[in-house]
């Protein structure tokens, strides 16, 4: 199960779509209140490649937009061992997406995050240093280490729907909250290996 929130998307959220699909996923795309000029996006998606689309009518925030898919997953795909969510811009790609589905079927309540290594020459100033910072925030607050706090390809078994539903924040806060929450609990993160891509120097994020 992958679970992509989508705002205004463009053609990398298709090609990534089909790949998945390609290699026997069921894809559920959340549209996060997108414009009409995006539209075409989810059409391709619904119809010709498959995907289940759940619309928001305006926007709510990718909080609010994991929050629905995760509800629809628990309440359609009972069965599934759990959800990976990911980012509908190309910054995950697919063989990353399937490498933490796979961990996924690892038994017992822990959270798995695909890690990014932020030491290349090449990464975003603005990334590399909004991830230590956010790390060092979330060491100070659980005492516990986590290399990418900012990744949002996560793999969420479904021993966690009701938690991950219960944590606030509807907009970008809401992965920040959900990791400290997981700290709070004392509930593992596991640290996947992904590749590090940045589109266009990363000025969508």
């Amino acid at each position: 199960m992958i679970l992509i929130p989508a705002l205004n998307p463009d053609q990398n959220l298709i090609d990534l779509a089909k790949r998945l699909k390609s290699a026997g996923s069921e894809v559920i795309v959340v549209n996060d209140g997108s414009g009409k000029n995006f539209l075409d996006v989810f059409r391709i998606l619904a119809s010709e490649l498959h995907c289940i689309v759940i619309s928001h009518s305006a926007n709510l925030g990718k909080g609010a937009a994991l929050k629905t898919g995760l509800r629809h997953i628990a309440e359609t795909f009972p069965d599934a061992c759990g959800v990976v969510t990911a980012d509908a811009d190309g910054q995950h790609g697919a063989q990353d997406i399937l490498r933490v589905s796979e961990a996924l079927e690892t038994p017992g309540e822990q959270l798995f995050l695909g890690s990014r290594d932020f030491s290349g020459k090449d990464i975003p100033f603005k990334s590399k240093w909004g991830n230590r910072i956010t790390s060092l925030v979330y060491f100070l607050s659980t005492g516990k280490k986590c290399a990418d706090t900012q990744t949002g390809l996560r793999g969420i078994p479904k021993e966690l729907y009701e938690i991950c539903g219960a944590v606030p924040g509807d907009r970008y806060e809401y992965e920040m909250n959900l990791l400290l929450e997981m700290g709070r609990r004392n509930i593992p993160l596991v640290q996947v290996p992904i590749s590090t891509i940045y589109m266009e120097n990363n000025q969508a994020s």
